[in-house]
């Protein structure tokens, strides 16, 4: 979320309450009283959601630095960004990673439980782009040998699926564009 998109819903938030004070203040002192607390009300609360937004992203984001500087010193770290998972009707919000050996999931749902999946990429048989709902095309489904699924919502499916599919070193007597 972009801080104008933070300041612009705190303010949506605030104009309940920049009124309910505007009216009180109005009512019980001045009009223009009023319109002054509805309009101090309405910018700080614009104001105050972006400070705390912006903490809680401060937070999360430090915690998926150290995750990313710990998988880059165990390994090539090809892609990584922000990704949705489900499981068992339970969303988890996190980044996704995609090593030179695996692909790993951090995330952790609003009440705090967390998740750390790893599908090592030599038991990964499948990686497809697939229909969130009609309008978004965004989901990446992996297939494990055993035929279990794992999907995930991302910002740019076709980038991770190139990532994914990178060929290895052509075999010598092969025909890479066949």
């Amino acid at each position: 979320m972009t801080r104008k998109n933070q300041i612009l819903l705190g303010t949506l938030y605030g104009m309940p309450f920049g009124a309910i004070c505007g009216v009180l203040v109005g009512f019980l002192v001045n009009i223009w009283l009023g319109i002054a607390a509805f309009a101090v009300v309405f910018v700080l609360s614009g104001w105050g959601f972006l400070a705390l937004t912006m903490k809680s992203a401060r937070k999360q984001q430090s915690r998926y630095a150290e995750l990313k500087e710990e998988i880059a010193g165990e390994t090539e770290l090809k892609l990584d960004g922000l990704a949705n998972y489900e499981r068992g009707g339970k969303l988890y919000q996190g980044r996704l990673f995609l090593t030179g050996d695996s692909v790993l999931f951090a995330g952790c749902r609003k009440g705090g439980e967390e998740i750390r999946l790893e599908l090592p990429l030599p038991e990964l048989v499948q990686a497809v782009q697939y229909s969130v709902n009609e309008y978004l095309n965004t989901g990446l489904r992996f297939r494990k040998r055993d035929g279990s699924v794992y999907s995930f919502v991302v910002e740019d499916p076709d980038e991770w699926l190139a990532a994914f599919k990178t060929p290895g070193p052509v075999p010598p007597g092969s025909d890479p564009t066949r």
